[in-house]
């Protein structure tokens, strides 16, 4: 969420600045993404405008296409240019389609800033201040190399090439007593804001919080895992079945140390008051080249 903020206060002080004001505080900007309504994940991005706002005393309008029609979109991109803003910020969605409304509202001299979708190279050809994010394609490959880093062996470790795995099974064991806390409490259990999932910066992270206790350095380096889980249940038992991948066998047991209050600090995850593993299994998967030579 930090870093969220320090992007949308430079975007909006860049463009109270290219307006001709010291401060951006009292004026108003539109913010207009291509995402639909059922787009949970931009409900991070409305929070961090709010916080922002409020932070630089400014009004932000977001908006967005409910179906997330980029005819829409720009619709909605011509209509804010015809409210005169002191600034537009807005994602890259379809060049081709936004290209006409944002060099229009460029044209009007209208400070925007594109955020998101698109690349620095269409937002100059659009005439905009700035362009704060990254190609899709170049978040996906980003995101798959920070995966298979924390996930595969390196060289020159014979088993290279491989991954180690934990498999778990856990058993909701206190559910019912975890929807009788408040939900700043809830929150404080994972470490995360309910309603968009964002991480808690370090000020505001609980030492027991789950993801205090698991998303960790040790001499250095990030304990990153890749993991992924999955819901169960029935009329008696409910829980999740949990994998992840590592590129270390002893990463699995230095933050499973840490949620049991094994480690020097001795602070136990208070996940566990709620949930605990009933199963678990380490593995090694090797490689296809491996089982190929077998």
């Amino acid at each position: 969420m930090r870093k969220l903020l320090l992007a949308l206060g430079l975007a909006f002080a860049t463009a109270a600045g290219a307006a001709g004001t010291a401060q951006a505080e009292g004026e108003r900007f539109v913010f207009v993404s291509h995402a639909p309504d059922s787009d949970s994940w931009w409900n991070t991005i409305k929070n961090a405008l709010n916080v922002a706002a409020e932070q630089m005393d400014v009004t932000v309008e977001y908006r967005n296409p409910p179906t997330g029609d980029i005819a829409d979109m720009a619709r909605i991109i011509e209509q804010a240019a015809a409210s005169n803003p002191n600034g537009i910020v807005t994602s890259i969605a379809d060049i081709n389609a936004l290209e006409g409304p944002i060099s229009d509202a460029v044209a009007k001299g209208i400070p925007v800033i594109t955020v998101n979708s698109g690349t620095v190279e269409q937002s100059k050809q659009l005439g905009a201040m700035l362009h704060i994010g990254q190609p899709e394609y170049d978040a996906g490959k980003g995101a798959g190399e920070r995966a298979k880093e924390a996930a595969i062996i390196p060289e020159p470790h014979p088993a290279a090439g491989g991954s180690w795995v934990l498999t778990q099974k856990w058993v909701h064991t206190g559910l019912e007593d975890f929807h009788k806390l408040p939900e700043a409490e809830q929150e404080n259990v994972f470490g995360r804001t309910k309603a968009d999932a964002v991480e808690f910066d370090d000020e505001r992270m609980p030492a027991n919080a789950h993801v205090g206790r698991t998303d960790v350095d040790r001499h250095g380096v990030p304990q990153k895992i890749w993991r992924r889980s999955v819901p169960y249940g029935n009329t008696t038992e409910y829980g999740l079945y949990f994998i992840a991948f590592s590129c270390e066998l002893d990463r699995f047991d230095y933050l499973l140390r840490r949620m049991y209050g094994l480690t020097d600090d001795g602070v136990r995850d208070r996940l566990l008051d709620f949930t605990q593993p009933v199963t678990g299994a380490w593995w090694y998967a090797p490689t296809r080249e491996w089982l190929a030579a077998l």
